[in-house]
């Protein structure tokens, strides 16, 4: 896994560790206390994602729960880790997954993300901090025919 993972869009910054996170069959997804109700629907595709991989059983719960395998949190402070609207910083180490978005839509872009590695990867992720944001508020394609 030395190669830098094929993701599209390409984040802005992509930092291999030279790890590996082995996720289990089955595991814990903590939701932040604060918004979990807002962050159901995310964790809800991660959830599938998760189990189509793994074919175990991802349970969802909210709060700082220890056990927890995979963390998604929302930090819109002035000092939190992500600036940009829309961004998130994604960190797979050996004991799990850290996901923190700016918003919801950067929770929801950061899953998306760690989607795609378990696509490429499967359930042996490498270790990495993504950072990324999108460029402009409103996207979209023109298609004149």
């Amino acid at each position: 896994m030395a190669h830098s993972p094929l993701l599209l869009p390409q984040p802005r910054e992509l930092t291999l560790t030279g790890g590996e996170c082995a996720l289990p069959a089955s595991g814990l997804i903590a939701l932040d206390a604060e918004c979990a109700p807002d962050l159901l629907f995310t964790a809800e595709r991660l959830q599938q994602a998760l189990e189509q991989t793994s074919g175990g059983a991802w349970t969802i719960a909210g709060g700082d729960l220890a056990d927890a395998i995979v963390r998604l949190r929302v930090d819109a402070s002035a000092s939190g880790p992500v600036q940009h609207a829309e961004g998130y910083r994604l960190a797979i180490t050996a004991d799990g997954v850290n996901l923190i978005g700016r918003d919801l839509a950067g929770v929801f872009y950061g899953c998306a993300t760690l989607a795609q590695l378990l696509q490429t990867y499967g359930m042996r992720l490498p270790t990495l901090e993504i950072r990324d944001w999108p460029d402009f508020r409103a996207r979209g394609v023109m298609l004149d025919i």
